[in-house]
């Protein structure tokens, strides 16, 4: 089987279409993007890239790209190209095409979508939900009093059918499903297949993805890789440079913060340049100007005495007259697992890295490891009776396993006591009318799909014990955000992001705290889950556990004021113990 990676290529209105620049010529660091999807293919063993431009390419984009690539040849199909590229493949060939407009801030990684499509030999995406507001619509729902019994909500970015709503970073499908050529948005092509009733194989796309046709995203990224290039050690002009040997800087120029120049660049006289600051190949400073968190692209220019700030200013053969500015309140690097940003009031902090985050990660780990291996030690009988019972009373195996999202929204099978009937998916569908909830769960009081075995283990939270094999093998924590599966997550991408920074927990600030549970809670799920992000520490830990056993697993709510004192947005105010509008 032969692997070709099939890369799209475009160009962000912040990089003047038409002068010569794409985002596969972005600079980061050092090197470019091209760099980093070309070196994420060769992981995977695939050496043959084709380039699939969204534009009409000018006569030296091609010899460019090859320029920046470091070992593979790159070729370019224009789109008059595109069907008879695609007539000499095999059908035992695949194509993984990569669309870096979704760009993981963490960059490209295939391999779990690889060997997702080699086990299945059919077509598998990389697929999330755009954290765009977009549209909603809103269903209220009225008992025979004329009281507003629930209000769901449905937004667009749940239809996954709309090119503009779905995001697809990468695939990989078989040969003979892409003989017409590839389709950009990869969205399109996966509605495509479906229509074909091609069974197709989804991986939940990272939780932090840069969008870099937002002139945002991409300075975000660019930052990001000016932070992790320039280090400590490298000192000059009193700022922190990365650069590579044929650098001009002159003299009386000062570099202040995290500075990156690329091969070429040139700081003139009496220029300042305040970090982070990425200056790509070519780039010039002018005598006298000043550029401050911005982006110069390979052979861009800022004029002598211009002042450049969050701005992509776009290289050519002539210097832009007027660099596309940037509105950005405050720049913040992307989500990542060292740094989790939030922002209350339009004020960004930081909680978890002044409570330490490292250390009461490390300890809560440690604290996971001993406490779940003493559980299942004392615990074992218990279990042993239960699943024997389990068995004993309903037709089916002892535990059941769903798929959830963990940190960093890794998958793993969330491990229980089966409490349900084996057919309670289908019988879903049958019910849904009377669901209770008010979200993305879906919750029926004396729900008819549970055995009754099984509302004596939920009324008991027996059913949970088997989830501290979970907490043993690292991917859940005693406390800790309810793990939840990769549909119910798309419903709030910010919120998703935050809850998907730490492990998710056996018990959590939601299950102790929720109150008006007829009402449906889902504004105090989404509440009370970032609220345990935004304080996380040892000692919330040992409250949360303490009230979980005073309370047998949160059967009575605990007012959140006698477990921390929150600072809550000025949106909200908290009246009893619980979120609640503020009345206007």
């Amino acid at each position: 089987m032969t692997l070709t990676g099939i890369v799209h290529d475009f160009q962000p209105s912040c990089m003047q279409p038409g002068g010569g620049n794409s985002v596969l010529t972005l600079p980061l660091a050092t090197g470019h993007l091209l760099d980093r999807v070309e070196k994420a293919l060769l992981a995977v063993g695939c050496k043959c890239i084709q380039v699939v431009p969204a534009f009409e390419p000018d006569a030296d984009y091609e010899e460019r790209l090859n320029a920046i690539a470091r070992v593979a040849d790159i070729s370019v199909v224009t789109p008059d190209q595109r069907g008879e590229q695609f007539l000499d493949g095999e059908p035992a060939d695949s194509l993984l095409m990569i669309d870096p407009r979704y760009y993981p801030t963490d960059g490209f990684d295939f391999t779990r979508l690889i060997a997702l499509h080699s086990e299945h030999r059919a077509a598998a995406f990389i697929a999330g939900v755009s954290r765009d507001a977009g549209e909603k619509v809103e269903r209220v729902l009225f008992d025979s009093a004329g009281n507003v019994r629930k209000i769901q909500r449905v937004f667009d970015q749940l239809v996954w059918g709309q090119n503009d709503t779905m995001i697809i970073p990468a695939c990989v499908i078989p040969y003979m499903l892409a003989i017409h050529g590839p389709q950009f948005p990869l969205s399109a092509m996966r509605q495509r297949l479906a229509a074909r009733g091609v069974p197709l194989n989804d991986l939940p796309a990272p939780a932090s993805t840069a969008h870099l046709n937002r002139s945002e995203d991409l300075l975000r990224i660019c930052w990001d890789s000016v932070h992790a290039q320039a280090g400590p050690d490298r000192h000059q002009n009193d700022g922190h440079v990365a650069s590579a040997e044929d650098v001009v800087i002159a003299p009386s120029a000062r570099l202040v913060g995290h500075v990156v120049l690329n091969a070429g660049a040139r700081v003139e006289e009496n220029a300042t340049v305040v970090g982070p600051t990425l200056l790509g190949c070519n780039a010039i400073v002018g005598r006298g100007a000043t550029v401050a968190q911005s982006v110069l692209l390979d052979r861009a220019r800022a004029l002598p005495d211009a002042v450049v700030h969050h701005q992509v200013v776009a290289g050519g053969d002539d210097p832009a007259p007027a660099p596309t500015r940037v509105s950005i309140r405050q720049p913040v690097p992307a989500l990542s697992d060292e740094h989790f940003q939030v922002v209350v009031d339009g004020q960004c902090r930081d909680p978890l890295r002044s409570h330490g985050r490292g250390s009461t990660l490390g300890l809560k780990r440690i604290v996971d490891i001993v406490t779940s291996l003493v559980g299942l030690v004392l615990l074992g009988p218990l279990m042993l009776v239960t699943a024997v019972l389990v068995r004993a009373t309903s037709p089916g195996p002892a535990f059941f396993t769903h798929r959830r999202e963990g940190k960093d929204s890794s998958v793993f099978g969330c491990i229980k006591f089966r409490t349900m009937r084996t057919d309670a998916h289908d019988l879903q569908r049958e019910i849904a009318a009377k669901n209770e909830a008010d979200g993305p769960q879906f919750t029926i009081t004396n729900d008819p799909r549970v055995t009754p075995l099984g509302r004596f283990l939920r009324a008991t939270n027996i059913d949970e014990l088997p989830q501290l094999v979970n907490v043993l093998l690292g991917q859940m924590s005693l406390v800790g955000p309810r793990p939840s599966p990769f549909r119910e997550n798309q419903v709030c991408a910010p919120w998703r992001s935050a809850r998907l920074s730490v492990r998710p927990g056996i018990t959590g600030l939601w299950q102790i705290c929720r109150h008006a549970r007829a009402e449906g809670d889902f504004h105090q799920w989404i509440y009370y889950d970032t609220v345990y992000v935004r304080n996380l520490s040892m000692w919330l830990d040992c409250k949360i556990l303490f009230y979980t056993i005073v309370t047998l697993g949160g059967s009575r709510s605990v007012p959140l004021n006698k477990i921390l004192v929150e600072d809550v947005p000025s949106a909200f105010t908290v009246r009893g113990h619980g979120p609640q509008p503020v009345q206007s």
